[in-house]
């Protein structure tokens, strides 16, 4: 995952999971805690009428379980600036 997309002081809220809260928590569930154990994201339609950004998505591969795991999903980003940004 390219963290330095997202902003330092991201807040990320997951269904079934506690909201993260900064880039370093942010990159340590990434990284670890989450309930896929390998697999790809892959990205979908965008859908972006200003700041807000949708994005169809779909998660492939297995969890901790062993199980296979393929649903799609969606997420949903505010665009900000950040300084030294365009």
């Amino acid at each position: 995952m390219t963290f330095d997309l997202f902003s330092p002081s991201i807040r990320c809220k997951r269904s079934g999971c506690p909201v993260t809260e900064g880039i370093a928590e942010f990159r340590e569930f990434s990284t670890g805690r989450r309930v896929i154990a390998k697999g790809r994201h892959f990205g979908g339609a965008l859908f972006h009428p200003d700041r807000r950004v949708a994005a169809g998505r779909r998660l492939t591969g297995t969890l901790h379980d062993g199980s296979r795991a393929d649903p799609p999903f969606g997420g949903f980003f505010d665009l900000m600036e950040e300084a030294g940004t365009r």
